[in-house]
């Protein structure tokens, strides 16, 4: 975020205090804009490099065009060893899915492909700037722990946004 001023001065609290002074009257008269810079998708060799570096147990491939991990999970000790699929894809959420053990069909929080819903879309918390190792891994077993709460209590624990209607995936 930059700001950027209609005159030719610098913005007052670009200013030294003494500067500050003898402007305090005409900086008010002054329309600024406001200026946002377009973010950057994150290059998929950055996502790999903070991949194998937070989750070793990941393994990278890409086939057919498709890129996706394939690696291991598990939120506690006594959790079972989830085996999860990511499937990355740029400018998109990326969709993940538990390989090994099944989930129970009725398990919620998940889309009619049933991949995990791991965000509300509408909060912008994935971009297309994050990190997948830093968001969408630490999300899975964040989910996959509520799940297990779930399967023993029956209620969601996690945190949840109330929806109208069958949840649709950004395409």
């Amino acid at each position: 975020l930059m700001l950027r001023s209609s005159s030719s001065r610098p913005p007052a609290f670009l200013l030294r205090r003494s500067q500050r002074r003898g402007l305090a009257l005409r900086c008010r008269l002054i329309d600024f804009t406001v200026i946002t810079f377009r973010r950057h998708v994150v290059d998929v060799g950055v996502q790999i490099h903070w991949m194998q570096r937070q989750f070793p147990q990941f393994e990278y491939r890409r086939l057919s065009g498709a890129r996706h991990w394939t690696g291991t999970l598990q939120p506690t000790r006594s959790s079972p060893v989830y085996r999860v699929r990511l499937h990355y894809r740029q400018r998109k959420s990326p969709l993940v899915h538990v390989v090994e053990p099944g989930l129970r069909e009725d398990a919620p929080h998940r889309y009619p492909d049933g991949s995990l819903c791991l965000c509300y879309p509408g909060d912008r918390s994935w971009r297309d700037d994050s990190l997948i190792a830093l968001t969408i891994v630490p999300w899975t077993a964040e989910w996959l722990f509520f799940y297990e709460c779930w399967t023993d209590t029956g209620e969601w624990l996690g945190s949840q946004v109330p929806h109208s209607g069958e949840k649709t995936q950004e395409r």
